[in-house]
């Protein structure tokens, strides 16, 4: 679980149910039960996995560096 803050929600699958905007004690609470009811552990990491390789940041890297030839 983790909050809507700068880059992280891009870290994350859309719809996770784990992501909150802020210090809402009710909003955390209810993001909690939904995180223990969906296997969203297994979503965020095969978003992760299928975007946030070192691999797959070289790649971007190399494309944007050479884009401009």
């Amino acid at each position: 679980m983790t909050t809507r803050w700068r880059s992280l929600p891009e870290m994350l699958p859309p719809n996770y149910p784990g992501l909150v905007s802020g210090q809402n004690a009710d909003e955390i609470a209810a993001a909690l039960l939904n995180v223990l009811a969906v296997k969203s552990g297994e979503l965020a990491r095969g978003h992760f996995t299928a975007n946030f390789t070192i691999e797959r940041h070289l790649a971007r890297l190399a494309e944007a560096l050479h884009g401009g030839e």
